[in-house]
């Protein structure tokens, strides 16, 4: 599992990589026109709600706004380093966004009868419960780390669901659910056992 995990991190960072030099001149574009990286990360936030209204009922729609996500999630980055604007606040914003951007989703599969509600709920408590465990242990350095991969194969999901109608949802679901349950068992245990000994 630990070989799995770093090749998909190795796969992760090479990405965010070649993701840097692809926006460097759309994002001297922006700088040049006064757009920040906030202003970036703001409009990703009001696609919560298209996501979310749209990932049942119109899958080939939500795919295309998850592809505008993932093009401002490049820019805010790129923008925010080059214009050297990056801030604690614009980093926990972005990351934030990031992670959460999965949950419209998973509810908009929920409203459409698409996904069961009991494995959606669980999978989304995990998230959050992933999320600032990671924090705890990490500070805002977390943010150099995705997360949860889960949401990948959650967007993948959606896109085999908007190609070929097939329904893999509850699948992703249940498998991330029970990883997620049992990696955030570690965190806590680790994030306890690290303060106690520290004291």
């Amino acid at each position: 599992m630990k070989k799995v995990k770093n090749f998909c991190l190795r796969i992760y960072f090479a990405g965010m990589e070649w993701r840097n030099g692809f926006f460097a001149r759309p994002s001297k574009w922006l700088i040049k026109n006064h757009i920040s990286a906030d202003m970036i990360s703001l409009v990703r936030l009001f696609l919560m709600l298209p996501v979310f209204l749209t990932a049942g009922s119109m899958p080939k729609l939500a795919f295309l706004i998850l592809l505008l996500n993932f093009f401002l999630d490049g820019l805010d980055g790129v923008v925010a380093r080059l214009s050297h604007t990056a801030s604690i606040r614009g980093r926990a914003l972005d990351v934030s966004i990031d992670n959460f951007f999965i949950i419209p989703i998973v509810l908009g599969l929920v409203l459409y009868n698409l996904v069961s509600p009991i494995w959606s709920a669980l999978y989304m408590v995990n998230i959050l419960i992933n999320y600032f465990c990671k924090y705890l242990k990490f500070g805002i350095e977390a943010g150099k780390y995705p997360f949860s991969l889960s949401k990948y194969f959650i967007y993948l999901t959606l896109i085999i669901y908007a190609i070929w109608n097939w329904n893999l949802y509850d699948v992703i679901l249940i498998f991330w659910s029970v990883f997620l349950f049992i990696e955030n068992l570690f965190l806590i245990a680790d994030i306890y056992y690290g303060r106690k000994n520290s004291v």
